[in-house]
């Protein structure tokens, strides 16, 4: 398994402000992707999902043709699928196409992490969502109770995401960037812990 201080955890910081155009993305990273995926991501921030739409679309088609790693792949079908999620709740048609692109990206995660990693908390909460709306509870239940099954295993280890959200399910919260970027954070703080000693 990949460790998670991973080049993709620099786009969290490398999309919060804009760009100057000077400015590169973090090593490791497809520059066209990554700013593809920078602009999505500040479109969504900024409750434009039409607009981070079209950016997370253009994401994924680099993706594809520069066959990046699954990780990247997967993030792009990821925020692609929540932005038409966002951008058109009641389609019935644009809720199938998030559904699939959600299911792909649920693949491409397993493959670059593994089963049982947190990243995939979030992915099956948003197809568990996606399954209630559509009215197939059984199979909303079965998604959430893979998404818990995850949870048990990871927050005993873990306890401070579950400090941080007050018992709340993180993964009803969190987006697969931010569950990498507080495992950084617990990594790094770890690390820190064992060097004082």
């Amino acid at each position: 398994m990949r460790s998670i201080a991973l080049p993709l955890l620099a786009l969290v910081s490398f999309g919060c402000a804009s760009p100057s155009p000077a400015e590169t993305p973090p090593p490791g990273l497809d520059p066209i992707w990554a700013r593809e995926m920078r602009a999505g991501l500040d479109a969504l921030e900024l409750g434009r999902p039409e607009a981070a739409e079209r950016r997370f679309q253009r994401a994924l088609d680099v993706a594809r043709e520069t066959e990046l790693p699954s990780d990247e792949l997967a993030f792009s079908l990821y925020y692609l699928a929540d932005a038409i999620g966002r951008s058109h709740p009641r389609d019935r048609m644009r809720a199938d196409r998030a559904e699939s692109l959600f299911e792909e990206a649920r693949v491409e995660l397993e493959r670059a992490y593994g089963p049982a990693h947190p990243v995939l908390m979030p992915v099956y909460e948003r197809l568990a969502a996606l399954r209630t709306r559509a009215g197939d509870k059984r199979g909303a239940a079965a998604l959430r109770t893979a998404g818990d099954r995850i949870a048990a295993r990871f927050f005993p280890q873990h306890h401070f995401l579950r400090e941080r959200f007050g018992g709340a399910s993180p993964a009803a919260i969190l987006q697969p960037l931010q569950v990498l970027q507080l495992l950084a954070t617990a990594e790094a703080s770890t690390d820190e812990s064992v060097a004082a000693r």
